[in-house]
């Protein structure tokens, strides 16, 4: 686990510097992951965009090219199957991807709600639509609405991500 160089005394996580000493950190925040079987660390050189309510941010790094995931457009419908990859500190038994639903939504250009709940750690992390392969949405946690519908995972909609970027002809 990796905790910030700002609280160094944290008795259970590490520094990335106490972690890889070799590390030079030029900014207060890093980027890890994984490039084949090598883990990779490169620090965050700026904040390009971020939407707090929704738990989003666009980060610039000097890394490889990246894959990434097709984003929908539009809402999901109801009952739509869903995958997500939820994080964990133990081997989880079936590894991989989390099959689910989106059970439905109030509203659903503000919130999305699925299941199965996501683990802590998860938030940030893709709801992709099965059939498309589309990301549908972004984990953000759980809620309980009432104890009929019990625990359940709450995200933003994707159509949420496009406010992040500036449309042409539209100046901020």
């Amino acid at each position: 686990m990796v905790t910030s160089p700002s609280h160094p005394d944290s008795s259970s996580t590490h520094t990335i510097a106490q972690t890889n000493p070799s590390y030079s950190p030029q900014s207060g925040s890093a980027i890890i992951f994984r490039s084949g079987e090598e883990t990779l660390i490169r620090p965050v050189s700026r904040v390009l965009s971020s939407l707090h309510r929704s738990d989003l941010l666009i980060l610039s790094s000097q890394t490889p090219p990246l894959p990434s995931l097709p984003l929908s457009p539009y809402p999901a419908r109801p009952d739509t199957p869903v995958r997500a990859h939820f994080v964990t500190d133990q081997e989880p038994i079936d590894s991989g991807w989390s099959h689910g639903y989106m059970p439905g939504t109030y509203d659903a250009l503000s919130h999305l709600l699925f299941t199965p709940p996501p683990t802590a750690g998860s938030s940030g992390g893709p709801i992709v639509d099965e059939e498309s392969g589309a990301v549908i949405g972004v984990m953000l946690g759980t809620r309980v609405d009432n104890r009929v519908e019990g625990l359940r995972g709450s995200g933003v909609p994707s159509e949420v991500i496009f406010e992040m970027f500036s449309l042409p002809g539209i100046s901020k």
